[in-house]
């Protein structure tokens, strides 16, 4: 959807970098994400150039001013942000995929199928996210999820079989006060549909609280070297890592670092904030190859010794981190994800790190 002037033989956004002289997401927020109001966007970066086929984090709603922008034929608020041309043209279905579950062709950067007796453009990423444009029916969905496999079609059932049925007039349709103050309060309340009353925090939180535990095999899939744990309040907690490239092959970690054998020097921090009693939290990260990530966690305590955690990274991949402690003495934690499964264990180091 981003648009230049003639690019350089080196295509995508490194040829738009070293056309404009900035990389995509600043030439972004300028020329597409701000005229519509996004401004939080943000996006890897690899080498100082962004991930042109992927990475890009959007909240929901900003993910619906594009799905708008698209149905409005590139228009916001009176103004030509993107030609109407480009916005024909990328949604016009030229190559057929081989999704066996329906009728699917893909344009540029974005797919044209048949939901529900409609027709639908979509620009969808993983885990579940997507955008869903429904012209005929004046239509913009926006999914957000963390899912893997044949769940991310959950989106294709609630589309087709909830939402597009729902749709009761092609006109608007009478004004309906209560509807619009329960849909006011939803849009504005901090909720978490998951909450629920803290679990009160084990006496085991105090022991370890500001201590760091040296990983004992530090040559493990995630370069991880060390860990520490601070719980300031009952209800939220953070967990550190320190990391370092160690000669693994792995693609991505836990961090969402690209890491082979010719980063063994490069070593990192990463600090996670999460939620106690089923509230997430989100940490925004900042890295300084990959950019800032955003990482959110929910943690349960089960029993006296064990943290659990659900993180989910901005790629959307729920990921699962145990901590096992013995008395404040040590800490064995495994962290699962569909793609991989890492087991580290560690001892107390000399000095505590206050966090």
């Amino acid at each position: 959807m981003i648009c230049a002037r003639k690019l350089p033989n080196r295509f995508g956004v490194e040829g738009l970098q070293e056309v404009t002289g900035e990389t995509a997401l600043d030439y972004a927020n300028e020329r597409l994400f701000g005229p519509i109001g996004v401004r939080d966007a943000a996006w890897s970066r690899y080498q100082g150039i962004n991930n042109g086929g992927s990475e890009l984090f959007l909240q929901p709603r900003d993910m619906a001013r594009l799905g708008y922008l698209v149905l409005r034929g590139g228009r916001w608020d009176g103004k030509q942000v993107v030609p109407e041309e480009w916005i024909d043209r990328m949604t016009e279905p030229m190559l057929a995929t081989d999704f066996e579950q329906m009728e699917e062709k893909y344009g540029y950067g974005w797919y044209t199928k048949r939901l529900g007796g409609q027709t639908v453009w979509s620009a969808e990423g993983l885990g579940g996210n997507g955008i869903y444009v429904v012209p005929e029916l004046d239509l913009v969905v926006a999914f957000s999820g963390g899912m893997v496999g044949r769940e991310m079609l959950a989106p294709y059932h609630y589309l087709e079989q909830h939402i597009l049925p729902a749709v009761q007039s092609d006109g608007p349709l009478p004004s309906n006060p209560e509807m619009e103050r329960s849909l006011g309060e939803l849009l504005t309340r901090d909720h978490d549909l998951e909450s629920g009353p803290v679990v009160a925090v084990p006496l085991i939180a105090e022991a370890i609280s500001g201590r760091k535990f040296e990983v004992e095999d530090g040559d493990n899939l995630l370069g991880i070297e060390e860990l520490s744990f601070d719980f300031p309040e009952p209800d939220r907690g953070r967990v550190r890592y320190a990391y370092s490239g160690t000669g693994v092959d792995a693609d991505w970690g836990v961090d969402i670092v690209y890491r082979t054998d010719d980063v063994t020097d490069q070593q990192g921090q990463i600090e996670l904030e999460f939620g106690l009693g089923g509230r997430s939290r989100t940490t925004l990260i900042e890295h300084r190859e990959v950019g800032t990530i955003p990482v959110s966690g929910r943690g349960r305590w089960e029993g006296e010794c064990r943290l659990v955690l659900t993180v989910v990274t901005g790629w959307a991949i729920p990921q699962t981190w145990t901590f096992d402690f013995c008395d404040g003495h040590s800490v064995s934690a495994t962290i699962e994800s569909s793609f991989y499964s890492v087991a580290v264990s560690g001892r107390p180091a000399a000095v505590t790190a206050p966090m």
